[in-house]
């Protein structure tokens, strides 16, 4: 019996401890210790154990890292007329439909070799059109619109220009210098050809038509050209106009290699394939120098409003 009443008394007394703690405020301070040890220990530094030295864990700083001076490209860089230019500036409601993806340049070249590369994702859902957009360095602060293209160049001709809309998936190199052909274009199945007689840095692709492909084997094709002309189209070489032809081919064969091996040849008997376009532009800006610096620039890709549509640094 005793033992049930010092068993009970002992009860009372906890159950009255416990109510004391719990009006005194005792789950709250709890709480708030919990709290200020996760900040410290995900704001300051990690927490020790009693025996470990204060040292174990020591926080270091961007003036520890940096020697108390930011990298060059941390903060922003200055334009050659002083003002500060930030590398990135107002976000464009463009952003990620083009990315700055390469620069190239060939410093004995000058600006007939510097280029950048624009992007157009494959995940867009509509054609990007570059009407007023620009490049700027955030070092010098020089700024230069991008051009525009004829969708389909005709060489040796006034090509008619117009807006350039990158389709999900396209690219854009984008030249500081001259255009070898006199203006911006589109690339397709036959500007292999242009580059025999010019020098395109990247080169172009030469993936033209073959030789053979262009002359159709038949009675009416034989009579008019010879089979010996079939011969000599299988041993040239895609993209190419022949310099030399032997004596041996007819004129008239003579005239259709001469005539369709060519760019505009080839343009004219392939404009209207489904796959004559590739989704390729060569954009050329017309600077008589090179536009970014050679060793490190942050080039920015703006949309018509100035705002910062992408950023490559390197």
């Amino acid at each position: 019996m005793l033992k049930n009443v010092i068993i009970a008394l002992a009860f009372f007394v906890l159950i009255g401890f416990v109510a004391v703690w719990i009006l005194s405020g005792g789950p709250r301070k709890v709480w708030e210790g919990v709290q200020a040890n996760i900040e410290n220990a995900t704001t300051t530094r990690p927490y020790a154990l009693p025996w470990q030295p204060d040292n174990l864990f020591p926080v270091i700083s961007e003036e520890d890292l940096y020697g108390g001076e930011y990298p060059e490209g941390y903060e922003g860089f200055e334009t050659d007329n002083g003002e500060e230019a930030s590398t990135f500036g107002d976000p464009s409601p463009q952003f990620g439909k083009l990315r700055l993806r390469a620069y190239g340049s060939s410093p004995t070249a000058g600006a007939a070799e510097e280029y950048m590369i624009l992007d157009a994702p494959s995940h867009n859902t509509a054609p990007v059109i570059l009407d007023g957009w620009s490049l700027q360095s955030a070092v010098t602060g020089i700024r230069v619109p991008l051009p525009q293209a004829t969708e389909t160049l005709i060489a040796g001709t006034v090509n008619v220009l117009s807006s350039v809309a990158l389709p999900p998936g396209a690219e854009a190199i984008v030249f500081s210098g001259v255009s070898p052909v006199g203006g911006s274009f589109r690339e397709n199945i036959c500007s292999g050809y242009l580059e025999q007689f010019q020098t395109f840095v990247p080169a172009l692709a030469t993936s033209c038509p073959s030789p053979e492909s262009e002359l159709p084997i038949s009675a009416e094709f034989i009579s008019t050209y010879g089979g010996n002309c079939l011969d000599m189209a299988r041993s040239l070489p895609s993209c190419e106009l022949p310099e030399s032809l032997p004596a041996e081919l007819s004129p008239a064969c003579r005239g259709f290699l001469l005539s369709r091996l060519t760019y505009n040849g080839c343009v004219n008997a392939h404009r209207g394939d489904i796959e004559f376009q590739y989704a390729a532009w060569r954009l050329f800006i017309g600077a008589d120098r090179e536009l970014w610096l050679n060793d490190h620039d942050v080039i920015r890709l703006l949309d018509p409003e100035g705002r910062i549509v992408d950023v490559y640094t390197y």
